[in-house]
């Protein structure tokens, strides 16, 4: 079974839960698919260790009881407020108390966090630069070997050709493996708020 039949499967089976949450559920195994695609496995075998959909769709149905007798927006509601319904008086006495000891580490953490995200930016931004400068060079050689031509220095107008070209196999090189890095860090950054719900989510469940 391919990963696309497999989630159709599963929102089939779970028609009787609300829009959203089918998508939340079915985004949740798209992405354990593909992080066991990512890890090696073909399409097929990924799918395989997930789990059926059978499986699936009936640990969801129980964690879901009353979906029946809910309409949407109740069940809405209830999935984004029932993490804070969860939290208990002492739960909240202790994220009190502890403030002074998590606060300083997640501020620092956030810290470090933009702190690599800026030097990555940084670093993209100045080799984008260099890139720029190696085809700006390019064409400024270009441009001056007509002057060497006239001036009939033959050798000097080769060398210039030469380093012309040069620049410009590197610029077009480095351009290309910018753009494809470019592409992977916005990808990876869209799969933070996904990862980040996926955690609290968990935890949600764990509590």
């Amino acid at each position: 079974m391919t990963k696309s039949e497999y989630l159709a499967a599963l929102q089939q089976k779970l028609s009787a839960l609300s829009p959203a949450d089918i998508k939340g559920y079915t985004d949740y195994y798209a992405e354990m698919i593909d992080d066991r695609i990512e890890e090696g496995m073909t399409e097929e075998d990924a799918v395989d260790a997930v789990g059926s959909v059978e499986d699936a769709a009936e640990k969801i149905l129980s964690e879901n009881p009353t979906v029946e007798n809910q309409n949407p927006n109740e069940k809405e509601s209830e999935k984004e407020s029932s993490p804070f319904r969860k939290l208990k008086a002492w739960h909240i006495v202790l994220i009190i108390l502890g403030a002074p000891v998590w606060l300083p580490l997640l501020i620092s953490a956030a810290s470090v966090v933009v702190s690599i995200v800026v030097s990555a930016v940084s670093v993209i931004v100045s080799m984008y630069a260099a890139c720029a400068s190696l085809g700006a060079g390019a064409v400024a050689g270009i441009c001056m070997i007509a002057g060497y031509v006239t001036a009939a220095n033959y050798i000097g107008a080769v060398f210039i050709a030469g380093a012309s070209l040069f620049c410009a196999g590197c610029c077009v090189i480095l351009f290309a493996l910018l753009f494809k890095l470019t592409k992977f860090l916005i990808a990876q950054c869209k799969k933070i708020p996904a990862l980040v719900r996926t955690a609290f989510d968990r935890k949600g469940e764990k509590a």
